[in-house]
Parts: C-alpha cells; structure tokens; sequence
C-alpha cells in the first residue's frame, strides 16, 4: 500500500510540472494571472489526487468522502506553507 501511495504521489506531481516548464515557468515559481491561480490549485492537490485514488482502490470510502480528503489536504497544504513563510522557513506559500 505504502509503495503506491508513494508512486501516486509522485506520478501525479508530473503533468503539472512538465506543462508548467512549457509555459517556460521555472521551478518553484508560479504565473501571474488567472494562469498563476490555476496553477497555484493544481499545486495543492495534484498529489493528492494521486493518494485519494490509490486510498479509493484499497478502501471502501465513496466519492464524496475522496472529496473532503483532497480539499482538507489542499487547505492544510496552504495553512502549513503560510506558516513556513511566516516563520522564515519558507519564501513563498
């Protein structure tokens, strides 16, 4: 379970990142615009998505539920990198 949970993690960080490099916008950086607002979303929970379908496959928990976990999952991703920034740690959320 574990090894998947990790290549869907992974797997699914990639789509964003290779169009992101066609759109000529480098690592770690965003767009500006509507582009940049899209992308900041995508960045949340593309792997997320990846480890709710993989927790989908091996569980018995319905659609609405995969739902919650990527939108709790993103609004805790941007809590933690607020905080992270905020504390110096991090240069941007």
């Amino acid at each position: 379970f574990g090894f998947f949970v990790g290549l869907a993690y992974m797997i699914c960080e990639l789509p964003n990142s290779f169009i992101k490099r066609r759109l000529k916008i480098q690592p770690g950086m965003t767009a500006r615009g509507v582009i940049g607002v899209v992308f900041f979303i995508i960045d949340q929970i593309d792997s997320l998505i990846g480890v709710v379908f993989v927790l989908w496959l091996f569980s018995s928990i319905d659609l609405i539920r995969c739902c919650e976990y990527i939108i709790v999952g993103a609004i805790t991703h941007v809590c933690v990198n607020a905080i992270l920034r905020f504390m110096k740690v991090r240069k941007r959320i």
